[in-house]
């Protein structure tokens, strides 16, 4: 429970953290924070159209079955490899703002130093 306490008392350096990623990200793309949802939607149209006619599945809901599973676990993985690599690439941010140290130090170590 404790960092649950930790995030919420950084709640808003998170906020501005994750904010700046996603306008940096998204900044020279044609349909901007609209590939955030495209991306999954178009993932689970080749799940739900064309998987089942190669595997020939007789699942009964098939699409609401990879729906259920793709979609909590597209953000589940997004969610790991992104944060770990926005911490690595902003290191700088970790020394110049006032971060929970203990918390990141073996991140901004890592990269900062190296």
């Amino acid at each position: 429970m404790n960092v649950f306490k930790r995030i919420y008392d950084y709640r808003e350096l998170l906020k501005n953290n994750v904010k700046k990623d996603i306008r940096g990200r998204y900044k020279k793309s044609v349909l901007g924070v609209l590939w955030t949802f495209l991306n999954p939607l178009l993932q689970l149209a080749v799940y739900a159209f064309i998987f089942p006619k190669i595997l020939k599945t007789t699942q009964q809901y098939y699409v609401i079955f990879v729906c259920v599973g793709l979609i909590p676990w597209t953000f589940f993985t997004t969610a790991i490899s992104q944060s770990t690599w926005a911490i690595l690439r902003k290191c700088q941010y970790c020394k110049k703002s006032i971060f929970p140290e203990r918390d990141s130090a073996n991140f901004c170590s890592y990269k900062c130093d190296s």
